[in-house]
């Protein structure tokens, strides 16, 4: 049942943080790469507030204290991407691009080993591009303008599979809180490092939907979804938590029907939306047979990886 959470969690927050992005980075708000400074520099001082406050664990060892601040700086270089492809590509090339992540993730777990791959696996991947690609096809245009942008988020998908790899392997038999305060404050370093070098000029809006937009993105997008995700990545293959990405646009789109009235709900929603609950399907059915054996006592159900 928590992973069930965890993993409902993840998806709805993390489905609505590209709408939270624009109004955050949008006219009149904060500039780029300070808004994602901004958005971790908070998330570290509340998570080491809890960790400080529950008295958590804050031992590490020099490798594990090594491959978090690994994680953190190409975290902190995804985001960086992400918030600058943001300028010029829209929320449905965006997901479309975003829903090879399991793709790169199966390319990563294969070079640095971290977890054997399987055919359901590479199926459920290319089921879920599928339905992301259904629902937004008719915004599927690149022009010379965007297709900087679209090469941002190509590298970001990229990093974002490396730092989860990363992140799973420094938190293996770590606190998760302390784990999650520590990639924060790495990104948020990098971060600050990148506003500093591209000279990205420091703005505090006066209109009070950016401040909004960075705390939500902070608290909500950041701490929440980041202790949901390596408890994840902890306890299920990084195969099945990058099926995420296949629920975000889902969630995506409907947040931009409500809140900018941009898109309507047609047939090939529902079409790309089926095709994302069976990709997803596929990714866990596997597991879902093992549970039920295990339940009847033809076979033990281990807790760890999902296949």
């Amino acid at each position: 049942m928590k992973l069930f959470f965890a993993y409902l969690a993840c998806a709805l927050v993390w489905g609505t943080t590209w709408f939270a992005i624009r109004v955050c980075i949008g006219d009149p708000g904060f500039s780029t790469f300070q808004a994602a400074a901004m958005r971790f520099s908070v998330a570290a001082l509340v998570l080491w507030a809890v960790v400080t406050i529950a008295n958590r664990k804050k031992t590490f060892s020099a490798a594990t204290l090594l491959s978090t601040a690994q994680a953190g700086l190409v975290n902190g270089c995804s985001y960086a991407l992400v918030y600058k492809g943001e300028e010029s590509i829209n929320g449905g090339i965006a997901a479309i691009i975003f829903s090879t992540l399991p793709i790169f993730t199966a390319l990563v777990s294969f070079v640095f080993r971290i977890e054997p791959l399987k055919k359901h696996q590479i199926i459920g991947a290319l089921l879920g591009m599928l339905g992301v690609f259904c629902i937004f096809y008719n915004q599927f245009s690149l022009s010379n303008e965007n297709g900087i942008g679209a090469l941002m988020l190509f590298v970001a998908v990229l990093s974002s599979a490396i730092y989860s790899a990363l992140l799973k392997r420094s938190a293996k038999d770590q606190d998760v809180v302390t784990t999650v305060a520590l990639f924060c404050s790495f990104t948020a370093l990098t971060l600050w490092g990148l506003t500093l070098l591209t000279g990205d000029k420091m703005v505090f809006p006066q209109d009070v939907r950016p401040w909004l937009a960075l705390f939500y993105l902070a608290i909500f997008g950041s701490v929440v979804t980041f202790l949901c995700y390596v408890y994840l990545i902890k306890t299920v293959s990084l195969m099945v938590s990058s099926t995420l990405v296949f629920i975000q646009p889902v969630i995506a789109l409907v947040v931009d029907l409500l809140w900018e009235d941009k898109h309507a709900l047609d047939g090939a929603f529902f079409l790309g939306a089926g095709v994302i609950a069976m990709a997803i399907l596929v990714s866990l059915l596997p597991k879902i047979e093992k549970q039920k054996k295990g339940k009847h006592g033809r076979a033990r159900f281990t807790k760890g990886p999902m296949p």
